[in-house]
């Protein structure tokens, strides 16, 4: 036989598993909260079997600061213990209960006792980023609040170098009751920690954004690695940008996972964007040959009308006449050219190549004096909604501009003052979401 018991929280995770909703939906039994007859029930029994005592009133005391709040127990837990470490002789005494902090304040005394004054500055550092590993944030809506989170020691421990001094924060940790260790994994004791202790709080409170980032750069490394290293599961994009941004100020807050993981999201990122502009280089090369040809065939049809030109005056008219003739070749030419590019352009369009396609389309309107087609052309690719935008902010010329390699962001750059060696000193820099554009 097997029981399962499942926090209230979580039952909805159980829809998942087609066998285990099936035995729920069949076999389940809810277990409300305690009532204060089942809670001094809870406090005494245990202690009469043991043969200890309570100081009159004490029990009385406990149940009033529990009340009948979610998640009582593990604090009445932590804090009776706390009292019983304060016993007198085999009595446990309201002088101990209120040392220790009460109810609420016992595991958070517990906590900051242990921070403050048993670890050095570097096991504090170790120990904050543990504590911050093992709390899961709650919803960015605030309609759930954090949770403990279960790691593995390995994720914990950052560098190899760090081993054995997170080795000893843990022991430590889990000696005061704080977290619970098992082979390879490790959690929060207490959820009432992460709601109770201040320090812990504020950490959390610190940069909210930053740990949610981290946690999916974190979660992100760990599902890479369980499919072979893949390229599927590489950050790209926006979200790569935001974990590059992000650890130039917490390198190092990452473990050894998860800097590889990034690192190699970056190369995978700009090896596909090496790939593309040699597409787009091979395309543009492709056209400018066949407009290329086309231009020489139009000058070779030039001089052989020259060549054809006679002597004397009736060879003056004729090459007066030639001469003309190959102007207008020539400006044909240049036509065509601006034809033929704006024909490309428009394909490339048809086939989803928005850069090919407006580079070619401003080529076509560059030869001379473009038709009509080729400026309809550029207007049709330039204006058409996806392909480009007019990004207005900028209070001084813009300098430089930069793409990122899957078109989902831009950056660029403006100055307002230069100094003596024509270096920028002072400006603006903009990051664009083209994606909301």
């Amino acid at each position: 036989m097997v029981v399962i018991t499942l926090r209230a929280d979580f039952y909805r995770h159980c829809a998942n598993y087609l066998p285990l909703r099936e035995a729920l939906a069949q076999h389940q039994e809810y277990i409300g909260a305690m009532g204060e007859v089942e809670m001094r029930r809870a406090i005494e029994e245990p202690a009469r079997r043991g043969r200890w005592e309570f100081d009159p009133g004490l029990v009385d005391l406990i149940l009033h600061d529990v009340g009948h709040e979610p998640g009582a127990l593990p604090l009445l837990s932590h804090a009776l213990l706390e009292t019983w470490q304060r016993r007198h002789g085999r009595t446990m005494t309201l002088s101990g209960y209120v040392s220790a902090g009460g109810v609420r304040g016992a595991i958070a005394e517990t906590a900051e006792t242990v921070f403050t004054d048993q670890f050095t500055r570097e096991q504090q550092t170790i120990a904050r980023r543990i504590f911050l590993r093992l709390t899961e944030l709650g919803d960015e809506t605030g309609s759930t609040g954090d949770t403990r989170r279960q790691a593995t020691i390995k994720e914990l421990i950052l560098k190899p170098e760090e081993a054995d001094a997170t080795q000893g924060v843990l022991k430590a940790l889990a000696d005061a009751r704080l977290v619970t260790t098992s082979e390879d994994s490790v959690q929060v004791a207490h959820e009432a920690l992460i709601r109770e202790w201040p320090t812990l709080r504020g950490w959390l409170e610190e940069n909210r954004e930053g740990l949610r980032l981290h946690r999916q750069l974190t979660e992100a490394a760990q599902e890479w690695l369980a499919a072979g290293r893949g390229s599927d599961s590489m950050f790209r994009g926006a979200r790569l940008a935001q974990a590059r941004e992000w650890s130039l100020v917490h390198a190092e807050d990452m473990n050894a996972l998860e800097r590889e993981f990034l690192e190699a999201s970056i190369t995978f990122s700009e090896h596909e964007a090496a790939e593309r502009e040699a597409a787009r280089q091979r395309e543009l090369e492709a056209a400018q040959k066949l407009a290329d040809n086309e231009s020489q065939r139009a000058k070779e049809r030039g001089k052989a009308v020259i060549l054809a030109s006679g002597v004397g005056l009736l060879a003056l008219i004729l090459a007066v006449l030639a001469f003309f003739s190959w102007q207008q070749s020539a400006r044909q030419a240049s036509v065509n050219l601006s034809l033929n590019l704006a024909s490309a352009a428009q394909n490339a369009y048809d086939a989803g190549q928005g850069d090919l396609a407006l580079a070619l389309a401003v080529e076509a309107v560059g030869q001379g004096q473009a038709p009509p087609e080729a400026l309809q052309a550029l207007r049709t690719i330039a204006y058409s909604p996806g392909t480009r935008a007019i990004l207005k902010g900028h209070s001084q010329s813009v300098l430089a501009a930069a793409i990122s390699s899957d078109a989902e962001i831009a950056f660029s750059g403006s100055c307002a003052q230069m100094n003596a060696q024509g270096a920028c000193q002072s400006g603006e820099l903009i990051l664009w979401d083209l994606e909301t554009l």
